[in-house]
């Protein structure tokens, strides 16, 4: 359960870079950052009783993805938004 912990750790930071690029042009990238950088540390360590705490978050970005709009996006952008929908969808069974 600890690989399980920090490999999904891992995605997260990796696809925060992704994010990064294109968080100003879209609020599904905004929420997604800040949701990264509110719970999870440099060391890439998920706070997930602060998520259980306060899903909120996580409910909108679900939500967002649900309603997201892929037409017009970059390759990059599209390669950041399915590796979060991924990683927060997968994650997002743990805590909700």
């Amino acid at each position: 359960m600890r690989f399980l912990v920090k490999l999904f750790s891992f995605y997260l930071l990796f696809t925060s870079l992704n994010v990064v690029l294109v968080a100003q042009e879209n609020p599904f990238f905004s929420n997604t950052d800040q949701f990264l950088r509110v719970y999870v540390d440099q060391d890439g360590n998920v706070d997930y009783k602060a998520i259980v705490k306060n899903p909120l978050l996580l409910q909108k970005i679900i939500t967002q993805i649900k309603e997201y709009d892929t037409n017009g996006n970059s390759s990059n952008q599209l390669k950041a938004f399915y590796t979060n929908t991924y990683n927060i969808l997968v994650g997002s069974r743990w805590f909700l």
